[in-house]
């Protein structure tokens, strides 16, 4: 019993603490370094989980796709935003590389990747569309080809 009683005490009084660090001015500073070793803490501990593939990027993958198909639906869409979009499925498509249990699929990976960055860098001009469209195909051709690689890893 007497275990107890001291065990929630203190608990009570690391809470009481944190409040009051917290709610006290000219401890700012103290509550930075609190969470910047908090972080560091889930930086730098070793997880089993950062070096295998998993839903989430499917997941990921599907929600970008999904902004992609909304931005191409919208009249007039914006290319600009597109753009934007094509950069975060780089973005997944680079953590997806970094993976260990996808280093047999590099060279489709770094594919994918460079038709991206062709599309991501194509120039629209003033040809009655044609380039237009060409963007946006490339584009939808990419995240298929993503979906099935995906599926694939």
């Amino acid at each position: 019993m007497k275990q107890k009683v001291v065990g929630a005490f203190s608990f009570i009084s690391v809470i009481g603490f944190g409040v009051w660090l917290y709610f006290e001015p000219g401890f700012e500073p103290a509550i930075g370094l609190v969470a910047g070793i908090g972080g560091l803490i889930h930086t730098f501990w070793p997880n089993s989980e950062t070096n295998d593939f998993d839903d989430s990027y499917l997941r990921e993958a599907d929600a970008i796709e999904a902004r992609w198909k909304a931005e191409q639906k919208l009249r007039p869409a914006s290319v600009d935003d597109a753009r934007w979009i094509l950069s975060e499925l780089l973005s997944l498509l680079h953590r997806v590389r970094t993976l260990q249990s996808t280093e047999k699929y590099y060279t489709e990976i770094d594919s994918l990747i460079y038709q991206v960055k062709e599309v991501q860098n194509s120039e629209i001009y003033l040809d009655g569309g044609e380039s237009y469209g060409r963007f946006w195909f490339s584009g939808s051709l990419a995240f298929k080809e993503l979906g099935v690689l995906l599926k694939k890893i």
